[in-house]
């Protein structure tokens, strides 16, 4: 039997996670007293995934989606493409930089594997030259075992809070591009469990994750020596002085090679949500990303809102699904040019809500 959860109570659920009011002072604290080295992993982290994972309650229901068909294809409406999306949904919102942009997500599930699907993320610049215009993301998504027929059946079997998950992603494949022909790629391979807490939640960790800038690798992670229970080691590469990937960090052994550590520039934002991140490596390349949460009308979230400031039971619907992340990566090898998404896993989240988790209130 599919669980119910009432209106009231799918809220009171978000706003433990979201209800944090005054405690922006706490977080940025830790975050001020984190390392060099930590603060390039988290750069490195959020970067890399650009939007395949997004650490917050909504994105916990991103792989539940049930969406309904309301917009036409911005894909098919550029190159005639009549291909056919299982679950899709649309917008057009404005960005930071104040155009507008036609946004397009969708699932799709057809011609791949029962273990998998592939999200896909459409935005178009209709104020910018054509051969501008279209900016293409996706994400391809192998789990541990076969899906069921409704992603909507997943509700509740992802969440490793006090239990080891039922369904997880054993391999993301994540890629966006802009029309210039750059891209910027993240693979995440051999997925497993990791019980991190006493109460028995569990995270997923992966074997190898790689970042790579049109197909010129960038970072790698290997861990090794993990087991459900057991801390192991990590192993991190950079590019060296010739450009090619060598060992920065040795979690063996536990020896950092300054000579090739990249200079990191991070700045966050006080109060909205916005942060950016720099990494410059030895050989004189870089890699650079800026994460913006914005409304529909392209204007910063703060802080205080995302933490659920402002939320009631009346418009808490409404207010999340113009919640949108907008990621602008950059690199030397784009040669001033970047790559520009915006998305919202929350709206895509709420068509879940309402029309399989949330019965009309009588």
């Amino acid at each position: 039997m599919k669980k119910q959860i009432s209106k009231k109570g799918l809220f009171k659920e978000i706003l433990k996670k979201f209800n944090r009011k005054g405690k922006e002072e706490e977080i940025m604290k830790k975050i001020s007293k984190i390392s060099l080295v930590c603060l390039a992993v988290l750069s490195l982290i959020v970067v890399g995934g650009v939007f395949a994972r997004d650490y917050d309650l909504v994105n916990e229901y991103r792989r539940e989606i049930r969406l309904s068909n309301e917009r036409a294809s911005t894909q098919r409406s550029i190159t005639g493409d009549t291909r056919t999306a299982e679950y899709e949904t649309g917008k057009t919102i404005t960005d930071v930089n104040g155009y507008r942009v036609e946004m397009e997500q969708y699932i799709e599930r057809t011609d791949l594997a029962a273990n998998q699907y592939k999200l896909v993320v459409l935005n178009k610049r209709t104020e910018l030259p054509p051969e501008k215009q279209l900016t293409e993301g996706y994400s391809l998504q192998t789990f541990n075992k076969d899906l069921p027929d409704n992603l909507g059946d997943l509700y509740g079997k992802m969440s490793g809070i006090g239990q080891a998950p039922e369904y997880y992603a054993t391999d993301i494949e994540t890629r966006v591009s802009n029309p210039e022909g750059d891209s910027w790629q993240h693979d995440s391979e051999g997925g497993f469990l990791h019980e991190y807490a006493t109460n028995g939640s569990c995270r997923v960790l992966y074997e190898v994750e790689k970042t790579s800038v049109n197909d010129i690798p960038k970072i790698k992670v290997e861990r090794k020596d993990y087991d459900f229970h057991r801390e192991g080691n990590q192993t991190w590469s950079v590019p060296n002085r010739q450009g090619e990937l060598a060992i920065l960090y040795n979690g063996q052994t536990g020896h950092l090679d300054l000579a090739i550590l990249p200079a990191l520039d991070i700045h966050i934002s006080g109060s909205e949500a916005h942060w950016s991140g720099k990494l410059i490596f030895v050989d004189g390349t870089f890699i650079s990303h800026e994460h913006y949460r914005i409304n529909d009308k392209g204007e910063p979230l703060t802080w205080r809102k995302l933490f659920g400031e402002g939320l009631t039971i009346e418009n808490w619907q409404e207010e999340i699904s113009q919640w949108n992340n907008e990621h602008i990566l950059g690199a030397s090898e784009f040669n001033g040019r970047n790559i520009d998404i915006v998305w919202s896993p929350h709206s895509l989240a709420l068509e879940v809500f309402r029309t399989d988790i949330i019965p009309e209130d009588n």
